[in-house]
């Protein structure tokens, strides 16, 4: 865990895969971060909408059912435009990047490797990123 963190960041995930959504939670939760995890887009967003403090960080799915990752993306970036948002996805990233104005800050091709994805977190979040504890 990072010790020199100004502040507890909030992470919301959303993810509709039950398995990769928990598994995601409980690696952020192991290094100490604080998140969310919603299965549902929809929810996500009345949840973002209300949330006090505001989430430092969205991680997303692209294809998921009600909204899709980037659809999610221009509601929580609506309220809230510093977010930072890593996007992971099936697809390639020129068709993500062609499909809507509001775009991830990065994009990881899945099946992705969580040690890289939790640098990419440390990184979004302004940390110096560590190696992976895992």
């Amino acid at each position: 865990m990072d010790t020199a963190r100004k502040k507890d960041p909030l992470i919301f995930i959303v993810e509709d895969d039950v398995v990769a959504g928990v598994t995601l939670l409980e690696l952020l939760a192991n290094e100490g971060y604080t998140a969310r995890l919603f299965q549902d887009p929809l929810q996500a967003t009345r949840a973002f909408t209300a949330s006090k403090p505001m989430p430092d960080l969205l991680i997303t799915d692209y294809e998921m059912p009600g909204l899709n990752g980037l659809e999610l993306a221009q509601v929580c970036k609506s309220n809230h435009p510093a977010l930072r948002i890593i996007m992971a996805s099936g697809h390639t990233h020129e068709k993500i990047r062609r499909e809507h104005a509001v775009q991830p800050d990065l994009i990881f091709q899945k099946p992705y490797a969580f040690d890289v994805l939790l640098f990419a977190v440390r990184e979004m979040l302004g940390e110096k990123p560590q190696p992976v504890s895992m």
